[in-house]
């Protein structure tokens, strides 16, 4: 039977494996879960803080029908299949959080225009000074127009639809060099963490994942999809589950490169398959690069890493959106913009040797004689040799 943690987190032995407990109330059943022994207790951790999330928005939402939040209830449940549905539901409760005893017909678009210029200017918390960023900003103003769509057809009035989203500056990829992933890695232990009161483990999973992101340009999600199923290891093959981000992607088999294959096999002799912390990884890469004194980078750096790689080797938009699922090549276009600036950097070279030749005090090359010039000089130095020698010996000077 494995070991209690040390602290109370509503995580308990079950059996051969663990039970983690979540409350709704007195009036309602707990929300109970179990795990196999080998799951990690930051995965635990983080089921039952999602669970308690999503407590918390239905207990908001429940509110007479005709409220902001009798409507919401009515959205959430009629979109609950969503595969984004958690997402979703953070995003409507802080509407309901600005709107909830409303009626829905009584919002504006200046009600949420105000909001919205509000959630862009105010700082995130008591601890982080930073305001939202505009993407996310921009994510909760879709899941509302979306929740009009739903309750009331896409032909009917939508205030959101007269409300600007706010500008995301486009961002170029953060990709980094091999050498300098190298480095990182190299700075993550190679010891596993473990829950209090238990033996650290002798493998890193961790260190094994940020390898598989950085050889195969897969994002972590993506990657706690996979099962041993899915990995060829024999062909160096993985079969990529459909992408439902964005506009979706249907299901991939894609090749693996060496180091890809070594990475997945010490997985799968770890048998850690499945969900992990993505928390918890971030943290951990963070104080490698750190050490490896590496500024501005993610485990999503990894990604935009292989996928550069892809473009510069291939030249092909196509085998970027196969290898990245993407099903817009205006995404994969975000990696051309690398390409671009490394040949842009060549040519700028090329105009600093230009210019730094014509400064005041650069060495210049002395011009190339010509044939002429070669024989006038020529004639001067050789009828001055003949001058000096008559002035000697008393001759007429002829020149």
């Amino acid at each position: 039977m494995p070991t209690r943690p040390s602290d109370r987190t509503g995580i308990y032995p079950h059996g051969q494996g663990w039970r983690a407990v979540v409350s709704q109330g007195k009036s309602q059943p707990q929300i109970i879960q179990h795990f196999p022994k080998e799951t990690p207790f930051a995965v635990m951790q983080a089921w039952r803080a999602d669970q308690q999330a999503q407590h918390r928005v239905t207990r908001k939402i429940r509110a007479s029908r005709g409220t902001f939040a009798g409507d919401a209830a009515r959205y959430l449940a009629s979109v609950s299949a969503l595969p984004t549905i958690k997402e979703r539901q953070r995003h409507i409760g802080l509407w309901v959080d600005v709107f909830g005893t409303r009626h829905r017909q009584s919002i504006t678009a200046a009600d949420i225009r105000r909001q919205r210029d509000k959630w862009l200017a105010e700082r995130r918390s008591a601890t982080d000074a930073r305001p939202l960023s505009p993407g996310t900003v921009n994510r909760r103003l879709r899941a509302l127009s979306n929740l009009w769509t739903v309750l009331d057809g896409p032909k009917a009035d939508n205030p959101v639809r007269h409300v600007e989203e706010a500008h995301e500056p486009e961002s170029l990829p953060r990709d980094l060099d091999y050498q300098t992933i190298a480095r990182i890695l190299e700075e993550v232990p190679d010891l596993g963490r473990a829950p209090k009161g238990q033996a650290r483990s002798d493998v890193s999973l961790t260190k094994i994942r940020l390898r598989i992101l950085a050889y195969t340009g897969m994002p972590a999600k993506q990657l706690m999809r996979l099962t041993p199923k899915d990995v060829d290891l024999a062909h160096g093959l993985v079969t990529l589950p459909a992408r439902k981000k964005g506009r979706g992607r249907s299901a991939a088999l894609l090749p693996l490169l060496p180091q890809a294959i070594d990475a997945f096999r010490e997985l799968a002799e770890q048998r850690a398959f499945g969900p992990f912390s993505t928390s918890s990884m971030w943290k951990t890469f963070a104080r490698a690069a750190q050490r490896a004194g590496v500024t501005n980078a993610s485990p999503y750096s990894l990604r935009h890493s292989f996928l550069s790689v892809v473009l510069d080797v291939t030249g092909s938009l196509d085998a970027v959106m196969a290898f990245a699922q993407h099903a817009s090549p205006s995404m994969a276009r975000r990696y051309t913009q690398r390409a671009a600036a490394k040949l842009l950097k060549q040519h700028a070279s090329g105009v600093e040797r230009h210019i730094g030749k014509s400064l005041p005090g650069a060495k210049r090359k002395t011009p190339t004689k010509t044939a002429v010039g070669e024989s006038i000089s020529a004639r001067v130095k050789d009828a001055l040799k003949r001058k000096k020698q008559a002035e000697n010996t008393g001759a007429p000077d002829r020149i």
